[in-house]
């Protein structure tokens, strides 16, 4: 099982995503992606033309609602790997709640995932829009299980990346570093 879980947005990858798993699909793999997620009704429809067009209605398992946070841990417990084959982002919201659960990711190259993941020691990373990169890693971490387990493992390492207490603590060092800097200039 394939897990994508979000809210539901252009820049999230999930055209590219689907092409890329339109080649998993033709590879018999006995592999489901899930789609799982709400976002405006007409990118909820977009998807489901998507997996029509390309054929993927047998592997692909579309959930477009809004996931209650009781229902998250069911998903993510349930898959094997979690994707992220987004185009642009900050940050993501998804890609911190899923290390939790520390599951093999495949992730697009991104600052924002490069500053957490590291490429074949806790994700795999792939450029967005190599649908044979993307179709690539899902595949060896479909038939490698103990790929997935070793990247898995590794996300073991990142436990506490994001803790509040972290948070906390890089908050108000950022804090005390600015107010630092105004006592600097009153003294000038």
């Amino acid at each position: 099982m394939v897990l994508w879980q979000g809210i539901i947005r252009p820049y999230k990858g999930l055209d590219f995503l689907l092409y890329g798993w339109r080649r998993i699909a033709a590879s018999s793999l006995n592999a489901r992606l899930i789609i799982a997620g709400t976002g405006e009704p007409r990118l909820l429809q977009e998807i489901r033309d998507q997996v029509a067009q390309l054929g993927l209605e047998d592997s692909v398992r579309l959930d477009l609602r809004f996931i209650p946070d009781e229902e998250l841990p069911t998903y993510y417990q349930a898959s094997d790997i979690l994707v992220y084959p987004y185009k642009a982002v900050t940050s993501s919201g998804a890609l911190m709640t899923a290390m939790a659960f520390q599951k093999a990711i495949v992730a697009t190259k991104l600052p924002a995932f490069q500053e957490v993941l590291k490429d074949r020691e806790t994700a795999l990373l792939v450029d967005y829009g190599d649908f044979e990169a993307l179709a690539s890693s899902l595949r060896s971490l479909i038939q490698e299980p103990k790929e997935r387990e070793r990247l898995a493992f590794g996300m073991v390492a990142l436990d506490g990346f994001n803790s509040w207490s972290r948070i906390a603590k890089r908050t108000r060092q950022c804090y005390a570093s600015v107010l630092q800097g105004t006592r600097q200039e009153a003294l000038s």
